[in-house]
């Protein structure tokens, strides 16, 4: 996959967690430090230290919600019985993922690619409920905002929050199916010559 593209999606990752770190630090300290004279000369650094904190903080984060989002995806089919569940077969998921990269072929940049946003998507699941708890916090302890803006928020955030769920799940049966075929596809394929030891 594109390296630009695994940087964008971590840095996409990083950036929401950095919002509800953001509102965190804001309910608890405000924002008057970040106007202050002195940062106004460093402008650039201060862009530059909060691109790579972001991209750090999306590594580990990404890596936090992968564990989350195994451990609710059960329970996701769990919920909507009514829908096929999603093709597993009986190895595990990330050798049949290796197996299938390995394979030359146009298949490989779209899973690439439908894994991408299955991670934005996944990211932003977690993140969402983390932006509202800390961003009622910030309302709450900051004052100034009044009950209409409140429900406007927490309506948005819950809405938010429902579509990335239902994205997220959708994304991800559709990547298994798509992995599923390509497998298919590959054991229909001649077997290339053997590499000599």
């Amino acid at each position: 996959m594109d390296t630009t593209a695994v940087f964008a999606e971590i840095l996409v990752v990083g950036l929401e967690a950095c919002v509800w770190i953001a509102l965190l630090v804001g309910a608890f300290f405000g924002f008057d430090w970040a106007r202050s004279e002195q940062l106004k000369g460093w402008a650039a650094l201060v862009t530059i230290i909060a691109v790579a904190s972001a991209y750090t903080l999306g590594i580990v984060m990404d890596r936090v919600f992968d564990s989350l989002y195994e451990w609710i995806h059960p329970l996701l089919e769990k919920v909507c019985k009514r829908l096929p569940k999603t093709p597993r077969g009986g190895v595990e998921f990330g050798e049949r993922r290796v197996r299938v990269l390995l394979h030359e072929g146009a298949l490989v940049p779209f899973l690439e690619y439908q894994r991408s946003r299955q991670r934005i998507a996944r990211a932003t699941v977690f993140n969402l409920p983390l932006i509202l708890a800390c961003g009622d916090l910030y309302l709450g302890r900051r004052g100034g905002a009044g009950p209409e803006t409140l429900v406007f928020f927490n309506v948005s955030m819950v809405v938010l929050l429902a579509l990335s769920l239902f994205s997220a799940w959708r994304i991800g049966r559709a990547y298994d199916r798509r992995l599923k075929n390509a497998e298919d596809i590959m054991a229909e394929l001649p077997a290339g010559p053997k590499a000599h030891p």
